[in-house]
């Protein structure tokens, strides 16, 4: 993932909307970092619309991974009825607490897949001793399936990788704690 800024960052782009004012961006970032509610940095444009009621936020470069709650800071913060957002090509945004636990699932499978079609940073050692619970996580799961892949990213098997971030900007070790809250939650 090529990181525009630091993580809670949202960066200007080099051609800004007319109205962009530099007030907005630095209170917008004041929002992003507040209690982890940014899991991965972008580049984007802001600007309001209908007489500043709705908030536009344009994803321009990069994947924005937050939480849900940065919706409700955001309107307060700024006296908006809506937040608009909008992706570029190329770019995505992951509202986590947002996604089902089979995406979820789904997504940290595909990711530790890709793990053992290539070579990268981690240690081989503990990609290879992984290789067999990785293959056996195919289909539709189960709960306990899903939970236990949590337990193997938190603290098991595929922890090794618990830090690293996939194609949409969220580590892994984010997406098996939200698989775990849903399970609270469920």
């Amino acid at each position: 993932m090529d990181c525009i800024s630091r993580p809670g960052k949202f960066t200007e782009t080099s051609d800004p909307v007319d109205d962009l004012i530099p007030w907005l961006r630095y209170n917008i970032n004041e929002i992003l970092e507040k209690d982890d509610n940014c899991l991965n940095c972008c580049k984007g444009e802001m600007t309001f619309l209908d007489n500043k009621t709705k908030l536009l936020i344009t994803i321009v470069k990069g994947n924005l991974a937050l939480r849900s709650s940065m919706n409700k800071e955001i309107k307060e913060k700024f006296k908006v009825s809506e937040i608009v957002w909008a992706v570029g090509d190329g770019t995505t945004i992951t509202i986590l607490d947002e996604l089902d636990s089979d995406t979820i699932y789904l997504r940290i499978r595909s990711f530790y897949e890709e793990m053992l079609r290539k070579e990268g940073d981690m240690d081989p050692k503990k990609v290879k001793k992984s290789e067999d619970y990785i293959r056996r996580l195919s289909g539709k799961p189960s709960w306990e399936r899903k939970i236990d892949l949590c337990s193997e990213v938190l603290t098991g098997i595929l922890e090794y990788a618990y830090s690293y971030k996939d194609s949409y900007g969220v580590t892994m070790g984010d997406y098996a704690k939200q698989l775990q809250k849903q399970q609270v939650v469920g």
